[in-house]
């Protein structure tokens, strides 16, 4: 395994909402960007058919790999919100996953049930891309970290999200769905070995921490965005002081 100062089990906390102390998958020293980070955010769920397509997906590319999943919702994309059930017999938090699934993936996979401490793996010298729903959050913290994304969004202004990062900012590749709406687990594979294996991915590298270092700068004292939100308090104050 490689070791790291950015390593994601030492954030604060991280310890207690995971079962375990968070592992990491194993990674030849010196491996730097060979993980793939999977994260759906706090509501994204997947159906059941489509979850076992990005398993059986996620072994195709023979890739490192940390997955956090939540149990499949076949009414809506935002299941998490509301709460997933188990069935009332299912003891095990990821029997949904595909049969031996997990004992094939041993060592090279890690399966997270419904978190993980995100913004601490993301900054993990290991992870080389990051396949997200495309939330605004996720989407900044990415960024703020130089990791590329695989666009997979799910719901409400993540689509339009995941347009500008492909487009506009060039940081992003998104997955295509077939004339049903289903991902096939060859798609899934093709777009994270681009971002992985190719010329593509250096490109969208370097591309994402030059946008990177221009958020660091505007979150500095007197960046942009401190600038702005300066500017924001005193409009507020000087109104509030002339009632």
């Amino acid at each position: 395994m490689h070791t790291s100062s950015r390593d994601p089990c030492s954030s604060a906390g991280a310890a207690t909402r995971t079962r375990a102390s968070c592992p990491w998958p194993r990674t030849p020293r010196g491996s730097m960007g060979s993980v793939v980070y999977l994260s759906f955010g706090s509501g994204g769920t997947l159906t059941l058919r489509q979850t076992t397509e990005l398993a059986l997906a996620l072994e195709m590319t023979q890739c490192r790999f940390v997955w956090v999943v939540k149990r499949p919702d076949e009414d809506t994309a935002s299941g998490a919100f509301f709460g997933t059930r188990r069935g009332e017999d299912d003891d095990d938090e990821l029997g949904f996953l595909p049969r031996g699934f997990l004992q094939r993936t041993s060592g090279v996979g890690l399966v997270l049930p419904s978190w993980a401490p995100q913004t601490a793996i993301l900054a993990h010298a290991s992870v080389g891309c990051f396949v997200t729903h495309c939330g605004w959050n996720s989407s900044l913290e990415s960024i703020l970290n130089g990791v590329p994304m695989v666009a997979w969004p799910l719901y409400a202004e993540q689509k339009m999200n995941a347009t500008m990062l492909e487009v506009q900012a060039g940081v992003a590749v998104r997955i295509h769905a077939d004339a049903d709406g289903f991902f096939s687990k060859e798609e899934i594979a093709g777009v994270i070995r681009r971002l992985m294996d190719e010329e593509e991915g250096a490109g969208m590298r370097k591309r994402i921490c030059e946008l990177r270092d221009k958020a660091k700068q505007a979150l500095t004292k007197h960046g942009s965005s401190a600038l702005g939100l300066a500017h924001i308090a005193n409009t507020w104050t000087a109104s509030c002081s002339e009632k």
